[in-house]
């Protein structure tokens, strides 16, 4: 019984260290998209090129 309890704990330990990895990993990158976004922003408005044709259009190749 100790043995089994043993692995439950380190299991535990393992994917407890997993999430904390991943939930770094999600951060970085909406750090990252959160820059983009603006970055393309800035680019939309200092172009003035306005989209071509209607919103709900679908596009040419349908």
């Amino acid at each position: 019984m100790s043995e089994r309890l043993q692995n439950l704990e380190e299991r535990c330990a393992y994917q407890d260290k997993l999430l904390s990895d991943l939930n770094q990993v999600v951060i970085t990158l909406q750090a990252k998209i959160d820059v983009l976004e603006r970055e393309l922003m800035q680019l939309k408005e200092s172009s003035g090129v306005m989209p071509v044709g209607k919103a709900d259009e679908p596009p040419p190749h349908y």
